[in-house]
């Protein structure tokens, strides 16, 4: 039996998981192949079983990081509301979040220094709670 010998490396661009989008360790479909996805995410499997070329895609388990903005539509306290729920649910949870409130910004971030400055920045905002 013939050995297949591997693509060169410049084929397969030594992806790692390291350069792979975030989230991307929990494998979600198949779709089929295009020669931009690159060998690292061709499956294999699937390619030995003859179906043809797939490319295994992936869940994006992290939640996109972003600015926390006030809901339109609602009265200003009740905004505030939400927007302090979802500072603690988020610090809570490790995750990066910024906030944009008027014309104040605060770049995302993570740590409890961070959800203080968001806090602070809420109590402070037109609107709050006197």
């Amino acid at each position: 039996m013939a050995e297949t010998p591997w693509p060169a490396s410049s084929d397969t661009a030594a992806t790692s998981a390291s350069q792979l989008a975030p989230g991307s360790d929990d494998w979600d479909d198949l779709r089929p192949h295009r020669p931009q996805d690159g060998l690292a995410r061709l499956a294999w499997k699937s390619l030995a079983q003859g179906r043809g070329r797939q490319t295994k895609t992936f869940a994006d388990a992290t939640p996109a990081v972003g600015l926390l903005t006030a809901a339109p539509g609602l009265p200003p306290e009740r905004a505030l509301e939400h927007l302090s729920a979802e500072i603690w649910r988020r610090s809570k949870a490790g995750e990066a979040y910024g906030l944009a409130l008027g014309g104040m910004q605060l770049a995302p971030s993570t740590g409890p220094e961070h959800r203080d400055r968001c806090l602070l920045a809420l109590a402070l905002a037109p609107g709050a709670a006197s």
